[in-house]
């Protein structure tokens, strides 16, 4: 079983990380794509930490991970 992860990093008013995950991304996405998308949060003031504002996109990535299950006797 494969798992697919987009982590999308910001950084809040205090200079504390903040990591959103979002399961199951679109296959076709692009640096462009999710730049764009990650200043349109940010523009919205939809996300914050605890009181504290998200005000830098600092970094993204998707992760892929599997997972093998084995039969134990």
């Amino acid at each position: 079983m494969s798992k697919n992860v987009l982590e999308m990093d910001f950084k809040d008013a205090a200079e504390k990380k903040v990591t959103l995950r979002l399961d199951d991304p679109k296959a076709d996405l692009t640096s462009e794509s999710v730049n764009l998308a990650m200043n349109n949060l940010l523009g919205y003031g939809v996300l914050a930490n605890g009181d504290v504002d998200l005000v830098l996109a600092v970094g993204a990535r998707t992760l892929v991970t599997t997972t093998t299950d084995y039969e134990i006797l």
